[in-house]
């Protein structure tokens, strides 16, 4: 019987699964899957860091390139909702974004995949 292969480019840090898109924290230090049963939760994590990063003035903002306040609402009222404490995770994640901490991606190009998966086991592959 041939065994069943299934190639993935990183492996989610949280599930252990194989993924070929999704979330990446840093230069690649943590890795979530596209899934917000899951990856929402992260952003709550670390909220109290995200929202630290909200300058008292929104013209310091310099992590997103080409920022000008009145191009991006949807920042500018996450931020309303979290200097409230009534932020949605939604929100957390847009603020990471917009911060700079975490970006997602899609792999696409085999010579990116470092894992397969064989009969539903993980083995890295360089």
């Amino acid at each position: 019987m041939k065994e069943k292969e299934i190639l993935w480019a990183r492996k989610c840090d949280i599930t252990g699964k194989g993924m070929n898109e999704g979330y990446i924290w840093g230069d690649g230090s943590f890795y979530c899957i596209n899934d917000d049963s899951i990856v929402l939760a992260e952003f709550r994590k670390e909220r109290e860091y995200i929202v630290s990063l909200i300058p008292e003035n929104l013209d310091d903002i310099k992590y997103y390139d080409g920022w000008l306040e009145e191009d991006h609402p949807e920042y500018i009222s996450a931020i309303n909702r979290a200097k409230q404490n009534k932020e949605t995770d939604e929100d957390l994640r847009s603020l990471s974004y917009l911060f700079g901490l975490h970006y997602y991606t899609e792999w696409e190009d085999e010579e990116e995949y470092m894992y397969k998966e064989v009969n539903n086991k993980l083995i890295e592959i360089w």
